[in-house]
């Protein structure tokens, strides 16, 4: 193999491991989505879906009868429907004016009885080509947030327990007389936490907690 060559394959063993790494990266992305409460929905520029999560997933299913997620999202009510168009042909407007005017739309889509509403929010984002985020917001079928903290760091529920027992006020003293274990168990088990969550005091625990949860 000539020198020529080898730089050849050289620059294409480069190539090779950036897309790799723009592959993992928009993994590692899109599997962080499923750890935000609301569901998430992203469309390309024509209204097509390419990704959703299980919470946007099942949220939608509740209200089937006002808006379907498959290849496109349609939505049955024809006023919904003339909306979102219009909002589809602002953002991809020759005119800036009008293009800049499409950065928000949000769609209220109530249901029978007492239950509320469900809350879609269409933010338009823009790179090498016009994308769209749809945040899909049901109060009354979010995802715990305690829960996702707990699956994210991988605590068990006794870790889970102390980190709720320290964002209420509790002292490692108070925490083992509550709960009846020995406070070396309890300082054990905060020592994994520390780990897991890669902190080192409870002011920075604390500090992940809330910012993780919004306790």
């Amino acid at each position: 193999m000539t020198t020529e060559e080898i730089k050849t394959e050289e620059r294409r063993g480069q190539a090779r491991r950036s897309t790799d790494r723009a592959t993992d990266e928009l993994k590692a992305i899109y599997s962080s989505l499923k750890y935000i409460t609301d569901g998430i929905i992203l469309l390309n520029h024509d209204g097509s879906v390419y990704f959703a999560t299980e919470q946007a997933q099942n949220i939608v299913e509740t209200i089937k009868h006002l808006i379907r997620v498959d290849d496109k999202i349609t939505f049955s009510r024809h006023h919904d429907y003339d909306r979102f168009t219009k909002f589809l042909a602002q953002l991809n407007s020759e005119d800036l004016t009008i293009k800049e005017s499409a950065e928000q739309c949000v769609f209220m889509l109530d249901r029978e009885g007492s239950q509320a509403a469900v809350i879609l929010t269409c933010f338009s984002f823009r790179g090498d080509e016009n994308r769209i985020i749809i945040v899909v917001h049901d109060p009354q079928k979010s995802v715990p947030q305690w829960a996702a903290f707990a699956e994210f760091f991988k605590l068990t529920q006794t870790e889970l327990r102390l980190c709720l027992a320290l964002t209420e006020g509790f002292t490692l003293n108070s925490y083992s007389e509550k709960y009846h274990v020995s406070i070396n168990t309890a300082r054990s088990q905060l020592k994994a936490i520390f780990s897991k969550t890669e902190t080192r005091r409870q002011a920075d625990l604390l500090r992940l907690i809330f910012s993780f949860t919004r306790h």
